[in-house]
């Protein structure tokens, strides 16, 4: 058995990266130091938030029409940015060391808050919100990815208070020589791990092009045992997009395969929690919604999600692949549809 972790603290990169500085659609966030100290500082900008919501036929047939001219991107830019809610709990002393980036922070409304009863010195927060699904209260947990070992054991506590049976990863643990996201899991199936009171095995493994399906075993220090699946897309790195949308489709309803109203909310984690996190759960959750409605309404629903995790979609790629993707994934459905006619 090997004692987790695999990685250290040393491991945490101590370079800071220029503040919210943009090159093209590539937005940079800063992360952390030592020293920083914040304010809270709730920024709402409300501007033309008018409904845009329009039939799957009109959406799929305008779309080159409004990229082409412009008009998707001056959509983008004006959906409210910044943080819009209270984050107070996020600058407590106590919690701003597991906030890996600045001005990445949940809301206070919506935080995911731990259950300390059986160990409350530890504090009750971690980076992660709780995301409203179509027609589900709570269907998500937008995450930042675990980067040091106190927050290894936060996001596996996370899980497992929250009956989650999924977890979907969008990043590498290394792009290019920057980490990314600390590995949470066992390396390979010969080794089981423990985090805090959590024993985790990893119990298969499914490799595929574009990504990987592991199956881990989890109990606690009483004997309760979980089955988690986690689903790894490893060809989405940070500000940028998949370039095969149908693999992602795909990818998407594996993740969906299976899962009943019992299961907890799906734990959808990059670095940060915010770009590739709100795009694959803006798409989820709008696929949904136009197969039951035949109606979409894009830049309303980003607003939205952003009101529960501030700055989801980060760039204007993202919001441009958000639409690609649910074309994709709408014309996929009707051609399923009618192939059983």
């Amino acid at each position: 058995m090997v004692v987790a972790y695999a990685n250290s603290e040393d491991n945490v990169e101590d370079v800071l990266l220029p503040e919210r500085m943009t090159n093209g659609n590539v937005v940079y966030d800063e992360e952390l130091g030592e020293g920083d100290d914040e304010e809270e500082n709730v920024v709402v900008e409300y501007s033309n938030l008018q409904s845009l919501r329009v039939s799957l036929d009109e959406f799929i047939k305008s779309f080159p029409d409004k990229k082409a001219n412009n008009i998707l991107e001056d959509e983008f830019n004006g959906l409210p940015d910044g943080l819009m809610e209270s984050y107070s709990a996020a600058l407590k002393l106590a919690n701003k060391r597991k906030n890996r980036y600045k001005s990445i922070y949940p809301y206070d409304h919506n935080r995911v808050v731990l259950d300390r009863t059986e160990d409350t010195e530890k504090p009750d927060y971690i980076n992660a919100s709780y995301i409203h699904g179509f027609g589900k209260e709570k269907a998500y947990i937008a995450a930042q990815g675990p980067f040091t070992p106190d927050t290894i054991e936060d996001f596996w506590t996370l899980i497992w208070q929250n009956d989650c049976t999924r977890i979907v990863m969008l990043t590498n643990l290394y792009e290019g020589e920057k980490m990314k996201c600390l590995r949470y899991w066992a390396e390979d199936m010969k080794e089981e791990i423990d985090i805090g009171p959590y024993h985790i095995k990893l119990d298969t493994i499914d490799e595929y092009e574009n990504y990987t399906i592991r199956y881990f075993i989890v109990s606690n220090k009483n004997d309760e045992i979980k089955r988690i699946t986690q689903f790894h897309f490893t060809t989405w790195l940070d500000n940028s997009v998949p370039s095969d949308l149908a693999t992602l489709i795909c990818f998407r309803n594996l993740v969906r395969n299976g899962l009943t109203a019992s299961d907890g909310p799906i734990v959808v984690h990059c670095s940060a929690g915010i770009g590739r996190t709100g795009t694959f759960i803006a798409l989820d959750f709008m696929l949904d919604e136009g197969a039951a409605e035949n109606y979409v309404d894009v830049k309303s629903y980003v607003a939205s999600l952003r009101q529960q995790r501030g700055k989801c979609i980060q760039t204007y790629e993202q919001y441009v692949f958000l639409h690609e993707a649910l074309i994709e994934g709408f014309q996929t459905l009707r051609q399923n549809c009618l192939s059983i006619l």
